[in-house]
């Protein structure tokens, strides 16, 4: 979905799109992460906790991780004071929120098989 944005000029044109791409992603990372941690640890029965802590410890870290990322190649700058802040901000509670509903959606699945 990024590649299509940038192919497209979406995050320029649709002020909204990089909001809905960071709680999909969050979605995604920590659906993913959980994935992975339960098919290392195929032995241990999940826990509500554990899927969790997971979960949102991959939202946060890759949400913070693409922030870092965003400076460091200079696709957003420290420079530009309160927007920096409030677009930064809003990435991460995005991040969380998607990161919440992906912790949800695998609770939900991961005790339904």
């Amino acid at each position: 979905i990024f590649f299509i944005g940038i192919t497209f000029y979406l995050f320029w044109t649709l002020w909204w799109f990089n909001t809905i791409l960071h709680l999909l992603s969050g979605i995604c990372v920590a659906m993913g992460g959980i994935s992975v941690w339960l098919y290392i640890f195929k032995d241990s029965s999940p826990s509500r906790e554990k899927i969790i802590i997971v979960g949102m410890t991959f939202a946060i870290l890759v949400g913070v991780l693409w922030e870092i990322f965003e400076l460091h190649f200079g696709i957003t700058l420290l420079s530009d004071g309160i927007i920096y802040i409030r677009d930064t901000a809003s990435d991460l509670i995005m991040d969380i929120s998607g990161g919440l509903l992906g912790v949800v959606y695998s609770y939900k699945s991961a005790f339904t098989l």
